[in-house]
């Protein structure tokens, strides 16, 4: 991977502007910069390669940002585009142009967006990576009003693969993110999963309970408890989160998981 002269990225990326109303030109282009700032000597984990898309190319986080920026730029005005060029960088296929792609979308209407986020994670079912969309997904969520919201995160939900696997990345953010009235709503739509018994499901929800136990610790640590004392939260689930919250309250769930 060559250091970054930022004289030479400035004039790559004008070049590259140029193409913008051709998409396929501004496809190899990007895919230009990306294979020459590529870093070939990371490999992701043999776990991190089960759930990723082909390829990765590593770029300096300089130069993905400068990337980001002439893109957002050249369509300035023009969102008319940002379909038909997110298409061939989604087609390209790593990492970063996928990444590229769910940004450029974030320009057009949140309707379409919405619909493009849903077909491309359906496109990347059980095993492809989401985490491309995961930051298109949970803006265009928080964009919208929060019965809409709920209402298509269990759309999701009870759709396989992809869209599910993408609702549960989703759970987290806006647990993290959303405004505390929403709280409630979520804890409600978290009740479907607390019984889960996949692995990677029973961590999302950990993980999506844990982050509200930082915001609203009486309020989550009573659901946890409800949840055990009901039988209908998953015990692993409730000790996976246990950290997250208030020592008080640590000691009241440790007690519900004895044996």
């Amino acid at each position: 991977m060559p250091a970054v002269d930022l004289r030479r990225l400035e004039r790559s990326l004008a070049a590259l502007q140029q193409h913008v109303a051709d998409p396929p030109a501004l496809r190899r282009a990007v895919v230009d910069l990306l294979e020459f700032y590529a870093d070939r000597t990371r490999r992701s984990s043999r776990a991190a390669q089960a759930f990723s898309v082909a390829r990765a190319y590593h770029p300096p986080p300089a130069v993905m940002t400068a990337l980001e920026r002439a893109l957002c730029q050249a369509l300035e005005g023009r969102p008319e585009l940002a379909p038909p060029v997110a298409g061939e960088l989604w087609a390209e296929g790593s990492l970063e142009a996928r990444r590229l792609a769910a940004l450029l979308m974030s320009l057009i209407p949140l309707p379409a967006r919405m619909e493009w986020v849903e077909s491309k994670a359906q496109e990347c079912g059980a095993q492809g990576s989401l985490e491309p969309l995961a930051g298109c997904a949970v803006q265009g969520l928080l964009n919208e009003p929060e019965r809409r919201r709920m209402r298509r995160l269990r759309g999701w939900l009870r759709q396989g693969d992809g869209l599910r696997r993408l609702a549960l990345i989703a759970l987290r953010s806006l647990a993290e993110r959303g405004e505390s009235e929403q709280l409630p709503a979520l804890l409600r739509l978290m009740r479907g999963l607390a019984g889960a018994e996949e692995g990677r499901e029973r961590l999302a929800l950990a993980d999506a309970l844990a982050a509200l136990a930082h915001r609203s610790p009486p309020e989550t640590a009573r659901w946890v408890m409800d949840g055990l004392d009901e039988g209908w939260l998953n015990p692993h689930v409730a000790r996976a989160a246990l950290e997250a919250f208030p020592l008080e309250q640590q000691e009241q769930i440790r007690w519900r998981l004895r044996p």
